[in-house]
């Protein structure tokens, strides 16, 4: 032989080339699809999670339930509307990066914390917050667990043995971990690897219920938190500044919530105090009624019962000896202060009946109290005057302290003379003022008079004008020293023509129940206010008040800053030594509100 290949030995060589050629190729693919199937059985859970993370159409399944449920809090809560997107996680602040924030912390502990503030927590949805948190830590583990899925070695070898089968035909994936797990996932393949497969799908259950979870844990805390300042007073224009503010100060804007006008912070404090009480005394036996004056000198189990009920409340410390000593006198007159009571040291019907009232009641007039005064457009004033119809006073208040009190005479009895509840300003001084008699009072009170006796208006000094028949169509009582009005009158334009003003009745001022006016408000030292006014409103006339008062001309002075003034109805007030003080509900204007107070807080 010549040495050379016959064409078919050269054909057979070629042949076994090849076998060898891909029998080493095959070596080195089952080498490095043996490499990285052990690779992926070390990452087969974080292949899974990161695969379904990414899943289009289960993030837009999530966006989907993200958007209508969106559309559900708008409904419930529109400033949410102005927060929140249709971006799934942006803006959100309760739950960031699948763990909740201290915001939530601060969230979950303010709502609580209404109830020091007399509302419940159950109506901020606190119990319900409590539970989603838990449910966001629940459903992030059950992620975790869904993905938890590896290989063991028979499905290791038998994974191999089929890439490398799929490698000759050239439909073998790359050999990385992800491209091998998008292999296996191809639903051709779903009884092959069966436990992936379920793996993936309870992965991707897992993430959908931890995101709804998450979108409504932020949302509902949201809601919540706009109800907690929306309850607290906060205006709607306010909310979204607050929200803004709670970003950076969470505890400042909680803070910014509260009112500060002069009694709130006190009936907080009472109210946890009358709140220990009525659990402490929730059976508390009435006291009879005395057959006689119980005062100094006396001595018996009703002074023993009555010195108890003065402990309970704070108003005694000495012993319980059953006689009325100056001590125990000493602290009836207290109470009776702090219950609108003649304060006579004396027990007698009223007291014992003030005694004898729950104090479960009397934590329910507390709350209201508070309710109302979180609504009073006072408490975004600095600088205002408020009358307490049912206190019989006027407060001047500036930067949450009482400057000066007055007691006044408010609307008698009759519904049409009932002092209204609004706000205004207070514009004008006016000295020496004639008496204009309204309408009303002309047509039903006057008149009649007038009729019985035609000198009756000359006898009264009054001014009347008549009809063409001689009938007297309206009066007025010029100034002067009987003049209804007296020296001066404090006037703030409203519907209801009711004004502050001076009065000739001045013993009035010594009774406890001052409801004796036809709606107007009758002031006690009513000079000193307006010159205090005027002397505040840096006013140049406060140097001529003295000449006009000596004189009998009517003067009307401007202000140069009208001051807000709050007409107002609250049935538990404070004094400065934080004492709650109860007060008669003269026009009977609590008892709807009262019955519908959340019980049993």
């Amino acid at each position: 032989m010549n040495g050379r290949f016959s064409k078919a030995g050269r054909a057979a060589l070629t042949a076994l080339a090849g076998v060898l050629i891909l029998s080493a190729c095959t070596a080195v693919f089952r080498t490095q699809a043996t490499r990285e199937v052990t690779a992926l059985g070390l990452n087969l859970p974080d292949l899974i999670r990161a695969r379904a993370e990414n899943d289009t159409a289960l993030r837009d399944q999530i966006n989907a339930l993200y958007g209508a449920r969106l559309t559900d809090i708008h409904e419930i809560e529109p400033q949410t509307k102005a927060i929140y997107t249709q971006d799934f996680g942006e803006k959100f602040r309760f739950v960031v990066d699948r763990k909740l924030t201290k915001d939530h912390e601060a969230l979950i502990a303010t709502l609580y914390s209404s109830f020091d503030d007399g509302m419940n927590p159950t109506n901020f949805l606190a119990d319900q917050l409590k539970a989603e948190a838990q449910s966001v830590a629940e459903r992030a583990n059950e992620v975790e667990a869904a993905c938890r899925v590896s290989l063991d070695e028979a499905g290791k070898q038998a994974l191999i043995e089929h890439l490398t089968q799929e490698s000759k035909n050239d439909a073998a994936p790359e050999l990385t971990g992800t491209a091998i797990l998008e292999w296996m996932l191809q639903p051709k393949f779903g009884a092959k690897y069966e436990v992936v497969h379920k793996a993936y799908d309870q992965t991707k259950a897992a993430i959908l219920a931890r995101s709804q979870a998450e979108f409504n844990t932020e949302l509902d805390n949201a809601v919540a938190y706009f109800k907690y300042v929306r309850a607290m007073g906060l205006k709607d224009e306010m909310l979204l500044a607050n929200w803004e503010k709670s970003l950076a100060d969470f505890s400042g804007a909680i803070a910014a919530a509260v009112p500060n006008t002069p009694h709130y912070l006190r009936l907080r404090a009472e109210l946890d105090r009358y709140r220990k009480l009525a659990a402490k005394h929730a059976d508390l036996p009435k006291l009879p009624a005395p057959a006689s004056k119980v005062q100094k000198g006396s001595s018996g189990d009703l002074v023993k019962a009555v010195q108890e009920r003065l402990e309970m409340t704070g108003f005694y410390t000495g012993p319980i000896t059953g006689t009325f000593d100056d001590t125990t006198k000493e602290a009836l007159v207290q109470y009776q202060a702090t219950h609108q009571l003649p304060t006579d040291g004396v027990v007698g019907k009223g007291t014992i009946d003030a005694m004898n009232i729950p104090f479960s009641d009397r934590v329910k007039r507390i709350r209201l109290a508070m309710a109302k005064q979180r609504k009073s457009g006072s408490r975004w004033k600095n600088y205002y005057v408020r009358v307490n119809v049912p206190e019989f006073a006027v407060e001047v208040v500036e930067d949450g302290k009482i400057l000066r009190r007055h007691k006044v005479i408010v609307g008698n009895l009759n519904p049409l003379n009932h002092t209204p509840e609004f706000e205004a300003e207070i514009q004008k001084v006016v000295y020496n003022p004639a008496w204009f008699m309204t309408p009303r009072i002309f047509k039903n009170e006057e008149l009649p008079k007038w009729v019985a006796d035609e000198e009756y208006f000359t006898k009264k000094g009054y001014k009347a004008h008549f009809n063409k028949d001689g009938m007297p169509v309206a009066a007025y009582q010029p100034p002067g020293p009987g003049n209804a009005l007296g020296r001066v009158k404090i006037l703030f334009p409203n519907k209801h023509d009711v004004y502050l003003h001076d009065t000739p009745t001045k013993p009035l001022f010594n009774q406890t129940i001052r409801t004796f006016s036809h709606g107007c408000i009758r002031l006690q030292n009513p000079l000193d206010m307006a010159a205090f006014l005027l002397t505040k409103d840096n006013h140049p006339a406060v140097a001529e008040i003295d000449k006009i008062l000596a004189g009998h001309g009517t003067r009307e002075i401007n202000l140069q800053n009208k001051v807000p003034i709050f007409i107002e109805y609250s049935t538990v007030s404070t004094n400065e030594e934080g004492h709650a003080v109860f007060l008669a509900d003269v026009y009977k204007r609590d008892a709807s509100a009262l019955a519908g107070l959340d019980d049993p807080i």
